[in-house]
């Protein structure tokens, strides 16, 4: 019985061992459990690969018993578990995984599993404040912007400058401070990033007890010692909703600059500031901690 258990679970291991997932992106194509692809894995993948590059030569059909599939002026025969490629006979019960490559489909293996590269990216254009990426294929590639650095990251497997390159690989880079995205456009075999940079908001930066002019247009930041607090004016109900605007965009401002530096946020009655204005009181913990503020307050500001 042990001895069978064994068997049991050497089989099992075999059939893992030999099994092939390919895949399109992060999803399977093909599963087999096989070491060969049969003829309906060959047809699911070249199917496939017509589709994503739009390649008209796919053609398949049967012929009495004999089924076909041709891609690219290669022919695939496949009847009674007899194999022909190009008029050379597969000595097997199927078609080992490189005869894709005879077809012009690149793949990678890696880690047991083939990856289909049915992405090429062709270009990669600035124009004025717009970068356009044009590609062939399915989009495998994401747009990311982060403090003012835009990237294109390769999502999957995909072809770039003539290599195949990995997930995660930047394949452009593009820094400008205070830059964002403003859209992104995209059609088949194109992809239009649309760039801004806000115009930079004024600010006024006050100690604590300094006097501001009531009318004061500017976003004003009075600074003070105190136990890490950022405090932001009430909203005042006998304004009857004229200071709400102001309001919000305080205590948007404060609740920024508290996550930044780890400090308490409240809503209190403040004199310093404008009736009216944009503005908020940050108590710091040391002079060390009001080097840091006003760098946050240069950053939140752009």
């Amino acid at each position: 019985m042990k001895k069978l258990m064994i068997v049991i679970v050497v089989l099992g291991l075999s059939s893992l061992a030999f099994s092939i997932e390919i895949f399109a992106g992060n999803e399977v194509l093909v599963r087999t459990t096989e070491f060969h692809l049969g003829f309906e894995d060959v047809r699911k993948v070249l199917s496939y690969i017509s589709s994503a590059f739009q390649d008209d030569s796919f053609k398949e059909g049967t012929i009495g018993s004999m089924r076909y599939v041709e891609f690219r002026k290669h022919v695939l025969l496949h009847t009674d578990g007899i194999y022909v490629l190009d008029d050379e006979r597969i000595l097997a019960d199927g078609v080992p995984v490189d005869v894709l490559k005879r077809f012009g489909i690149e793949y990678v293996q890696n880690d047991g599993k083939v990856y289909i590269v049915d992405c090429e990216i062709l270009a990669v254009k600035e124009l004025e404040k717009t970068v356009q990426i044009d590609f062939r294929g399915v989009r495998r590639f994401d747009v990311l912007e982060d403090s003012g650095t835009l990237k294109i990251v390769a999502a999957s497997w995909l072809k770039f400058k003539q290599e195949t390159v990995p997930p995660k690989t930047i394949l452009y880079r593009l820094e400008e401070r205070g830059m964002r995205i403003a859209k992104i456009a995209e059609e088949p075999g194109q992809v239009r990033v649309m760039l801004e940079t806000p115009a930079r908001r004024d600010y006024l930066v006050k100690d604590l007890g300094e006097k501001v002019d009531p009318h004061e247009k500017r976003v004003v930041f009075l600074i003070g010692y105190g136990d890490g607090r950022v405090i932001y004016r009430n909203y005042t109900r006998d304004l009857k909703g004229l200071d709400f605007v102001s309001y919000s965009q305080s205590k948007k401002l404060a609740q920024e600059i508290a996550q930044s530096m780890n400090y308490k946020v409240e809503e209190c009655p403040i004199y310093d500031l404008p009736l009216g204005g944009v503005g908020v009181l940050v108590l710091v913990r040391s002079e060390q901690e009001r080097e840091k503020l006003l760098e946050i307050i240069e950053k939140v500001m752009q």
